[in-house]
């Protein structure tokens, strides 16, 4: 309720872990001696109100909401600030330059992974005393500007948040689709990638070989059969494509846009090898395409 903000004498508001509705009242900004602030988990929606850069405020956590909007550049003029965690939400815009205003004497822990934020590193974090600086899963672009990168015991984590830096923990060896996929979900991927490989090459052997040696005719109820799971995996693929269209986690839009290629291909595979099997022209065209291809590559 926003009567909370009656209580002006409160020092540490808690309210992590709940399922409210609507946004956060922005009659908390009347909590001038707030110093702990705790909305994390709670379903909140809207923007961050500015009136919660309060001048006592140490510890500002709005993690795992859904919140929009930018981050209030307000959160600047809170000298006794020392975290301002915001990951796993859906803010946007850049991260604010008027961060560098903090006081230089208290260390700063920074935590905004898992948003949509844009634009480049302003400089001016490097005036304070970070200790931790999470950026990772965002869609920031340019580098880490050196002087952030020299302030001593810094913790950096930048990974997969755009940026073009040596600096993000990389492994030089990792491939493309390494870069986009987390290390616990890239692993199933790789194997479901490999199994759908290996059945499209089976079912197409299966299919060339039963017509080759008519061993049993093509109207045979297992090319029937090809096609049923064929059409059910080719509309199954509209489910993960679907998924990387939505405004999801990365994680979900990571494993959605690798299953759909895999899953189109593999039903493409399954109907137009019982086609194949069905039809003897078509099946002669393909094979000798098959043929050609393989020995001009």
């Amino acid at each position: 309720p926003s009567q909370i903000g009656l209580l002006t004498e409160l020092t540490s508001l808690n309210l992590d872990i709940n399922y409210f509705t609507g946004t956060i009242p922005s009659q908390f900004g009347s909590l001038t001696a707030l110093t702990c602030l705790n909305v994390n988990e709670c379903k909140f929606i809207g923007s961050i109100p500015s009136e919660l850069a309060l001048p006592l405020l140490r510890l500002a956590q709005f993690e795992d909401n859904l919140l929009i909007g930018t981050i209030p550049s307000e959160f600047g003029k809170c000298s006794a600030l020392t975290k301002l965690s915001i990951f796993s939400n859906k803010l946007s815009g850049s991260i604010p330059s008027q961060l560098g205003l903090l006081s230089t004497t208290k260390s700063l822990i920074f935590e905004a992974h898992k948003n949509s934020l844009t634009g480049t590193i302003p400089s001016q974090l490097s005036l304070i005393s970070l200790i931790s600086f999470s950026i990772a899963d965002n869609h920031l672009h340019g580098t880490i500007p050196i002087k952030i990168k020299e302030i001593p015991n810094i913790k950096i984590d930048c990974d997969f948040s755009g940026l073009v830096d040596d600096y993000c923990k990389y492994d030089s060896s990792e491939t493309t689709m390494t870069r986009y996929l987390s290390k616990s979900i890239f692993i199933p991927i790789v194997c479901i990638v490999c199994i759908s490989m290996i059945c499209i090459v089976i079912t197409i052997l299966t299919t060339i070989w039963y017509r080759k040696h008519e061993l049993i005719k093509a109207t045979n109820y297992k090319f029937g059969i090809f096609s049923l799971v064929g059409l059910l995996v080719l509309n199954s693929s509209i489910i993960p494509f679907g998924l990387s269209l939505m405004d999801t986690d990365v994680d979900t839009r990571n494993i959605s846009c690798a299953l759909f290629p895999h899953l189109l291909v593999y039903g493409l595979a399954l109907v137009l090898s019982s086609v194949t099997a069905r039809n003897y022209p078509i099946w002669r065209f393909l094979y000798h395409l098959f043929l050609f291809l393989f020995i001009y590559f």
